[in-house]
């Protein structure tokens, strides 16, 4: 008796031997239908069209702003108040491992006066229409901004956590020697982070 070609009812009928056999991926089912479709029947050019399907998916997600899109859409719908409750819970092992120490270089003073000059730019932005930057200011005053230095010998470098809670090495006050200006441009960097939430945006990435 001749069999029957089509897909749907060859699925059908292996369907008790799919479910008897946990080995079988669930491709083995929808593939053989998607292949019917495009007019592929051999199997091991279903075995290619998944492979391609597989690398068309990973590039869209690695190779293109698809990934950025999809962590914008998903944090729009997260408040800042949980950016703000993640650093506060961060800072904790953060200066367990290197403690604040004293401000001698004005970084608390210079990142408050970012703050203030975002205020203004914010209210003048949404004055005169500019939606792009008012996106990025609008809601400054929603984090919990506090600049400090900690103690952390041979490091370089400065720590931007969620909510606001921006950190510097005084190794790297100490052996930069950063003008009150360097400092603004490596705190507005930092707060840059905090601004568009990278750390969230990499977690969901």
């Amino acid at each position: 008796r001749r069999q029957s070609s089509n897909p749907y009812t060859s699925s059908r009928r292996s369907s008790t031997s799919t479910t008897a056999n946990p080995k079988l991926p669930a491709a083995s089912i929808w593939l053989p239908i998607l292949g019917h479709r495009l007019g592929i029947r051999n199997r091991k050019h279903h075995e290619l069209l998944l492979l391609a399907i597989i690398a068309s998916i990973l590039a869209l997600w690695f190779l293109t702003p698809f990934s950025d899109y999809c962590a914008s859409c998903i944090l729009w719908t997260v408040p800042v108040i949980t950016d703000v409750e993640l650093g506060r819970q961060s800072i904790v092992s953060l200066e367990s491992k290197y403690p604040r120490v004293q401000d001698r270089w004005g970084v608390q003073k210079i990142g408050m006066e970012l703050v203030k000059a975002g205020r203004n730019a914010r209210y003048n932005d949404n004055n005169n229409n500019n939606h792009f930057f008012g996106s990025i200011f609008d809601n400054i005053d929603e984090y919990e901004w506090d600049f400090g230095v900690v103690h952390a010998p041979n490091l370089v470098n400065a720590f931007a956590l969620p909510g606001g809670i921006i950190r510097v090495t005084d190794s790297l006050l100490q052996h930069l020697y950063l003008s009150n200006g360097e400092i603004a441009a490596l705190l507005g960097h930092e707060m840059g982070h905090v601004l568009h939430r990278h750390s969230q945006r990499r977690v969901i990435k």
